[in-house]
């Protein structure tokens, strides 16, 4: 989340975080205040999937049913990363997706339950590509 802030910014995006450090406690809803609050124009949220098999791997993202903010994310995130194409999936049944009133998007990095992507989100290398990835999604979002 902090590399992908800088490099928001360095790209001219102004940046608007509901935490800095692991130990913060915030519920969805107040996630979704910051946001709204801010005139946050996309609200991205950051996440690594987990399921109960080590078999299953890739990058998907979830939005609102309506939603496309997704445009763009899974293709060159999974395009820089060489991660697993998911896709996308509607979901209406999320906390932090529906308390929002902006645009916004679940970005799933990966499994934490997949040993190769687990390994591959905790490596420094590529982590600088997950960060191209998702913010070369974000410029196409937005027409840059």
């Amino acid at each position: 989340g902090m590399m992908l802030k800088t490099e928001l910014q360095n790209r001219g995006y102004t940046v608007v975080m509901t935490r800095e450090s692991n130990d913060v406690d915030i519920s969805n809803k107040e996630r979704a205040d910051i946001a709204t609050a801010a005139g946050a124009a996309a609200t991205i949220r950051i996440h690594a999937d987990g399921v109960d098999s080590a078999s299953a791997s890739g990058a998907s993202v979830l939005v609102p049913g309506s939603s496309e903010i997704h445009t763009g994310y899974t293709l060159h995130y999974c395009a820089a990363t060489g991660m697993k194409n998911r896709g996308v999936v509607g979901s209406d049944n999320m906390t932090g997706i529906n308390w929002s009133t902006n645009p916004v998007a679940l970005l799933e990095l990966g499994f934490m339950t997949n040993p190769t992507d687990d390994a591959n989100m905790q490596d420094d290398i590529y982590q600088q590509l997950m960060v191209r990835g998702i913010a070369d999604g974000i410029d196409a979002y937005f027409g840059r």
